[in-house]
């Protein structure tokens, strides 16, 4: 384990798993172990990641299946194209014209957007789906 910055194994039998864990921790090296948490110094999670947006999940090691079908699961709620809507929201947000806007205002459009993407995320946003004013202007209780 010379010259290694974290030490990761899959091991069937408790004779090996144990041996690769004592000798990283031996080295100070950090290890992980699949499915090992109690050799493992940390484990890994499962990971959405789309564009702007990611979800992590972990169950801490108790269950990395589980962790991996709750990621299938989420991957099948969110829109396919939702990266790309974030990344167009992300350059929106960045605009003064945009950002100089009432709050409340504000507000309205990223409640009708988070609709839009919904809706209609299968595909590309188009000019309707980014316009700068939403659908009512009148103010709503929470404000971001």
């Amino acid at each position: 384990m010379d010259g290694v910055a974290v030490a990761i194994g899959v091991f069937e039998d408790e004779t090996g798993a144990g041996a690769f864990s004592a000798a990283a921790r031996s080295r100070g090296i950090p290890v992980c172990l699949v499915d090992r948490p109690d050799l493992s110094d940390f484990c890994f999670g499962a990971i959405v990641s789309r564009g702007p947006l990611t979800v992590a999940i972990s169950t801490d090691g108790a269950a990395p299946v589980v962790a991996q079908a709750i990621r299938r699961r989420i991957e099948a709620l969110l829109p396919s194209r939702i990266g790309v809507w974030l990344s167009a929201a992300q350059a929106l947000r960045a605009q003064p014209s945009f950002a100089g806007r009432e709050r409340h205002v504000r507000r309205r459009f990223w409640e009708t957007f988070a609709e839009r993407l919904f809706d209609r995320g299968e595909h590309q946003p188009n000019e309707t789906d980014l316009v700068r004013e939403p659908i009512s202007t009148a103010p709503c209780a929470a404000v971001s």
